[in-house]
C-alpha cells in the first residue's frame, strides 16, 4: 500500500508532460511552447458579375480553427468596391457606374491577428440597360473633339450644327440636330446638302461623367455602346498646314509659334445674303491674326487684316424703292477658331461679319433696303459662319532635279503679283525646263500659233529652298510634302492691299503617257472638292461626236496635239460646230471662253490633264489665260 501511495505524484506529472489534460509542454529546458496558430480561410467562388449603376452584395463564409477574430483588406481594387465583416461573414459591396463597365482584379487579405491569407479576386462589371439615361444633347454639351475609348477616331462637333466623323482612319463630314435624340448624317465628302447620307446614326447619351459620354448607337438594326473622352487640352498647333481640298495645289497656312501669329489661308463655302443676291462662293483668301490658347482650341480675336471677300449687293432707297444702288461689302473675320482634330488634321471655324466698302454719301445704311425691307445697316450687324479642314504638313528637301527634263511647279511671281507677264499668264502652274544645272526655261504654248514661248531663268538651290532667278528678280519655294507623299513647291504670291497668297503645287517630273482618243470619252470629276461644300463638284461629260455637259451643255473639239478644247453651246449657233463658232466670236470682237484639257497620264481611275483656260473680248479688263492641272476622277466610259 505504502509503494502505490508513493507512485501516484509521479504519475500525475508524467501525464502533464504529454500535453494531456490541455497542459502546457514541458521543452525540456523550463519553457512552454503553445500550439500552432491555424491561418483564416474563405469559402466562396473567387469571381462575381456586378451590373453598372447598382449596388451588388456578394456574401463570403469566413472560418478561424482557432475561433479567432477575423479581419479584411482589399488591396488594389477599383474605388467603387469596399468591403465589411460581420462575424464569420465578408460582405464586398460593388457600386460601379457605367464608365467602369471592365474587367478587374484584385486581392483581399485575411488576418486573424497573427497570421494572414490572400485571395486573388476577379468581377466584371456589366452594362444595365434598364438603368440607361438619355441625356438631352446640346450644342454647349457637344461642342468639340470626341475620341472613342482605347481609339484614335471619334467625333468632332462643331457650333453650326455640324462635324467631322473620324473612323478607320478616313473623316467625312456630317450634320447633326437633337430635335428627337441626337441624330447624325454622315455625308459624302463635299457633299453636306444636296446628297444623301451616307449613313444615319441616332445616338443616345445613356451617362455623363468627368468629360466622359456613355452612349448608344444605332445604325441600321445595329446598336453599339461606346464610351468618349471629350479632348478638354488642346493638341499642339503644326507649324503647316494645307487645306484638304488640294489636288494639284491647296491654300498653305503657316503658324509662327514664338510669335503666336497665325498666316490662314481660308479655303471655305460662304453662304451669304446681300440685298437681292444671294451667293454661294467657295473663297481663298489670306488672313493674319494672333492666337491664343483656350481650353482645347486656338482662338484669333485680334487681326493685322481680316477682309476675306469683297461681295456686291443691291438696295433700293427707303424713300424712292424705284432707285437701287449696287453697294460694295467686305467680308470680314471676325473670330477664327483652331481646333487640332483627327488623323494629324485640324478645324477652322470661322465667324464673319460685314463692313461697308462703297461710300454712299448722303444717304446711310439705315436708309437702303432689300426686297425682303431688310436694311442695309441690320445686314452690317449680321454674323454668319463657316468652317475649313486643314491637314499638318511635314517640310520635304528640296527634290533632285535632274538637268535636261521638265517639271510640273508652282509659278514665278514677281513682287508686283503679276507671273510672268512676258508670256501672257495671268495665273497658274508653271512648266519648267530645266536645261542645265543652272540654267532653265517656263515653257508656255502660244495657244493660237501652237508655238512655246519661253522665258529663262536661272536657278540654284538656297537654304532647302529652290530659288529661280528671272530678270534679276529672285522667286524663292520651298518644299513641303503632300499627303500622298509628292513633292510640293510652295508660292506665295502678292496681292495688292492685301497679305500674302500662300499656295503649295505638285512638283513632279512633266511625262506623257501613250493616250488614246477613246481615254478622254466618259464621265469625270474634280478631285479638288471642299471637305464641308454644300453639293458635289459638277460632272465633266465627253461624248465621241463632240457633245458633253459641263455645267451646261458644252461643244468641244479635238486639236491637232490630241487634247479636247471646249465651250458653252449656249454661245453658239445650233448648227455651229465649236471652232465656227468660236472663229465668229473672235471675228465679232465678242466675249468668248474656252478651256482645254491635254490628258498626260493615268493612275487608276485618276486622269491627270493639263489645264488651260482662255477667254477675252472688248473690255480690256476682261481677259484670261490661265494654265493649270486638273486631276479628275472617272467616273464612267
Amino acid at each position: 500500500m505504502k509503494k502505490l501511495l508513493y507512485l501516484l505524484p509521479l504519475l500525475c506529472f508524467l501525464s502533464a508532460c504529454s500535453g494531456g489534460g490541455g497542459g502546457d509542454i514541458d521543452t525540456g529546458g523550463g519553457g512552454v511552447q503553445p500550439p500552432p496558430n491555424s491561418a483564416p480561410t474563405l469559402t466562396g467562388t473567387l469571381s462575381f458579375e456586378a451590373k453598372a449603376q447598382t449596388q451588388t452584395d456578394t456574401v463570403y463564409t469566413l472560418v478561424d480553427a482557432d475561433g479567432d477574430s477575423i479581419s479584411a483588406e482589399l488591396v488594389n481594387a477599383p474605388d467603387w468596391l469596399t468591403s465589411s465583416v460581420n462575424g464569420d461573414q465578408l460582405t464586398l459591396t460593388a457600386q460601379p457606374g457605367f464608365f467602369d463597365i471592365s474587367n478587374y482584379t484584385f486581392e483581399v487579405k485575411l488576418s486573424d491577428g497573427e497570421d494572414t491569407t490572400s485571395y486573388e479576386f476577379g468581377v466584371s462589371v456589366i452594362d444595365n440597360p434598364e438603368q440607361w439615361g438619355n441625356i438631352t444633347p446640346s450644342s454647349d454639351l457637344l461642342a468639340g473633339v470626341w475620341k472613342l475609348e482605347n481609339s484614335e477616331d471619334g467625333f468632332h462637333f462643331l457650333e453650326n450644327d455640324t462635324g467631322v466623323y473620324a473612323i478607320n482612319g478616313e473623316l467625312n463630314p456630317f450634320s447633326w440636330n437633337d430635335v428627337e435624340g441626337l441624330k447624325l448624317n454622315v455625308m459624302p465628302v463635299g457633299c453636306t446638302v444636296e446628297c444623301a447620307a451616307i449613313n444615319e446614326l441616332s445616338i443616345v447619351i445613356i451617362a455623363e461623367q468627368d468629360n466622359r459620354l456613355r452612349l448608344a448607337i444605332t445604325e441600321g438594326s445595329d446598336t453599339s455602346i461606346v464610351t468618349v473622352e471629350k479632348m478638354t487640352e488642346s493638341g499642339s498647333l503644326a507649324d503647316t498646314y494645307l487645306d484638304t481640298s488640294a489636288s494639284y495645289s491647296g491654300a498653305l497656312s503657316v503658324i509662327d509659334k514664338e510669335t503666336s501669329i497665325a498666316k490662314l489661308m481660308i479655303k471655305s463655302a460662304v453662304r451669304n445674303k446681300l440685298g437681292n443676291n444671294t451667293h454661294l462662293n467657295s473663297r481663298t483668301g489670306p488672313i493674319i491674326g494672333e492666337y491664343e490658347q483656350m481650353g482645347d482650341k486656338f482662338v484669333i480675336n485680334s487681326f493685322e487684316n481680316s477682309a476675306f471677300a469683297t461681295l456686291d449687293g443691291r438696295f433700293n432707297e427707303r424713300s424712292n424703292s424705284m432707285q437701287s444702288h449696287y453697294v460694295n461689302i467686305d467680308l470680314v473675320a471676325t473670330q477664327i477658331k483652331i481646333t487640332p482634330s483627327f488623323y494629324n488634321h485640324a478645324v477652322y471655324e470661322i465667324t464673319y461679319g460685314y463692313q461697308l466698302a462703297t461710300d454712299i454719301a448722303p444717304l446711310t445704311p439705315s436708309d437702303l433696303i432689300d426686297y425682303e425691307n431688310v436694311t442695309l445697316e441690320e445686314t452690317l450687324q449680321q454674323r454668319i459662319q463657316s468652317q475649313s479642314l486643314v491637314i499638318a504638313l511635314e517640310p520635304a528637301a528640296t527634290p533632285v532635279i535632274t538637268a535636261g527634263k521638265s517639271y510640273l511647279g508652282a509659278p514665278i511671281v514677281y513682287d508686283d503679283a503679276s507671273i510672268l507677264p512676258s508670256l501672257g499668264i495671268t495665273f497658274g502652274g508653271n512648266t519648267y525646263q530645266f536645261v542645265t544645272s543652272t540654267e532653265g526655261a517656263v515653257v508656255v504654248e502660244d495657244f493660237d500659233t501652237k508655238q512655246p514661248l519661253e522665258e529663262n531663268f536661272s536657278w540654284l538651290y538656297i537654304d532647302n529652298s529652290l530659288a529661280l532667278t528671272v530678270d534679276g528678280k529672285v522667286s524663292e519655294h520651298r518644299f513641303y510634302t503632300f499627303p500622298d507623299g509628292t513633292p510640293g513647291m510652295s508660292q506665295e504670291r502678292p496681292v495688292e492691299n492685301k497679305a500674302n497668297w500662300h499656295y503649295l503645287y505638285r512638283f513632279e517630273e512633266l511625262v506623257y503617257q501613250p493616250v488614246s482618243e477613246e481615254d478622254y470619252w466618259g464621265t469625270f470629276e474634280d478631285t479638288f472638292v471642299d471637305f464641308f461644300a454644300e453639293k458635289q463638284v459638277d460632272k465633266l461629260t465627253f461624248n465621241a461626236d463632240m457633245s458633253g455637259f459641263y455645267v451646261r451643255d458644252i461643244l468641244s473639239h479635238r486639236e491637232e496635239d490630241g487634247s479636247l478644247s471646249f465651250m458653252y453651246k449656249s454661245g453658239c449657233g445650233e448648227l455651229e460646230n465649236f471652232s465656227e463658232c468660236l472663229q465668229r466670236l473672235k471675228d465679232n470682237n465678242d466675249y468668248y471662253l474656252f478651256r482645254n484639257l491635254k490628258l498626260n497620264k493615268i493612275e487608276g481611275d485618276k486622269y491627270h490633264f493639263m489645264y488651260r483656260l482662255i477667254a477675252d473680248g472688248p473690255d480690256e479688263n476682261y481677259g484670261y489665260n490661265f494654265q493649270s492641272r486638273r486631276i479628275y476622277r472617272k467616273l464612267s466610259n
